[in-house]
């Protein structure tokens, strides 16, 4: 996506707004902001806009951005304020940028991947094992009623699991994937990984 003006990047976030949220709202246009990799944008109720009346208010929604470079749009709820949301945007966006040298589709704000370890050198095994120990890696058993149960590998377990690649650890951990990858990408930048996204 290049390079918009401010009233570009404005249009483009009421089409957002009337497309997802409805034609009743509209951006906030005194605390809009433009900055280099982001446009930032926040939207009230038509209503309040116009009167100013705090009952016509709408409450619950936060900040949203405009990712410049491929124009998709990320937005939070209330409880991040404009500076700790634009934080959270960039690191995950250097996150993803860190991810997509091996998956070059990756989307960070979709969390419906699986991780697939295809190659892994003999040498690094037992770190990646203790990564996973760390991030506490699930799998799932499913009983005859169907019922899912969840459990942690132990260390026995990921041993035996990675006599054979590749090994599809699924996406279950104590953390976000992408926290686990990028340990994973700066301590075994030779681990060979593919990400299924999975249907939602």
């Amino acid at each position: 996506m290049q390079e918009n003006s401010k009233d570009e990047y404005l249009k483009i976030a009421r089409e957002y707004l009337l497309e997802n949220i409805g034609d009743d709202v509209d951006v906030v246009e005194e605390y809009a902001e433009n900055f280099e990799d982001l446009f930032y944008f926040s939207y009230q109720s038509k209503e309040f806009l116009m009167t100013a009346d705090f009952e016509d208010m709408l409450i619950g929604q936060g900040p949203m951005f405009i990712i410049k470079k491929d124009g998709r749009i990320v937005n939070y709820g209330s409880a991040f304020g404009s500076k700790t949301a634009r934080i959270d945007v960039i690191n995950k966006l250097n996150k993803e940028r860190l991810v997509r040298i091996f998956q070059k589709d990756y989307d960070i704000w979709k969390d419906n991947y699986s991780w697939v370890i295809n190659k892994l050198h003999e040498d690094d095994k037992e770190g990646v094992i203790s990564l996973l120990l760390k991030y506490k890696v699930q799998y799932v058993l499913t009983n005859q009623n169907k019922e899912n149960s969840y459990h942690y590998y132990n260390k026995e377990q990921l041993q035996k699991k990675f006599k054979k690649l590749p090994l599809n650890l699924g996406n279950r951990f104590n953390d976000y994937l992408y926290n686990v990858l990028v340990e994973l990408i700066n301590k075994y930048p030779y681990c060979e990984f593919t990400l299924l996204q999975e249907s939602q």
